[in-house]
């Protein structure tokens, strides 16, 4: 292989990269305003005094994964038959 070839190959790999990176960045932008979007029905669920296993089976994620999403959320932390718990 000829150095020329192995340059155009490091170039091609070189903007492969650089659009995965673009990629990526679109896919955490989009997935960012989805996870926002959720705020408003999480809490709607949780005023309607659903569950976190609840509104995950719903929503197709596990108990723990609604618990995450909903701290990061910032919304607050719910006991047992979905009370709110006093904050720490």
């Amino acid at each position: 292989m000829t150095s020329d070839a192995q340059g155009e190959i490091v170039r091609l790999l070189q903007k492969a990269q650089a659009e995965r990176r673009a990629v990526e960045e679109r896919y955490r932008a989009d997935l960012e305003r989805h996870r926002q979007s959720l705020a408003p029905l999480i809490r709607a669920a949780r005023e309607n005094r659903l569950t976190n296993r609840q509104w995950a089976d719903a929503y197709g994620i596990t108990e723990r994964h609604a618990q995450r999403l909903a701290d990061d959320l910032g919304l607050p932390k719910l006991g047992p038959g979905g009370k709110r718990l006093p904050a720490t």
